[in-house]
């Protein structure tokens, strides 16, 4: 097996932030086990689902039932030698405020 860092990108995650709902996305890396890149990117997304961290903010979300989160894997997976120096390898988000203007091409 091999070594992945595989990036997960979350976006129209409607949250109370700054006294109103609104929009928001992140990003996280995940570290994984597997054969190759195409699995190690299932692999993440499948863990990641089921993690709670991530289910606590499913929770907290504003999206109504026919406007739901969107998660999407980065084609751009990185094999790692090791995951020697790794300290995490199911690190927190770096979360950031959508702007209507800017994602709604």
């Amino acid at each position: 097996m091999n070594n992945y860092r595989v990036l997960i990108q979350g976006c129209n995650l409607w949250m109370d932030g700054e006294g109103q709902t609104e929009k928001y996305g992140f990003f996280t890396s995940r570290f994984v086990e597997a054969y190759t890149k195409d699995s190690a990117k299932e692999i993440a997304l499948e863990e990641f689902i089921k993690e709670q961290k991530w289910q606590d903010v499913i929770n907290r979300l504003r999206n109504s039932s026919n406007d739901p989160p969107q998660l999407t894997v980065e084609d751009d997976v990185d094999q790692l030698d090791s995951f020697d120096g790794i300290g995490n390898r199911y690190p927190g988000y770096a979360l950031y405020k959508e702007d209507e203007k800017e994602w709604n091409l």
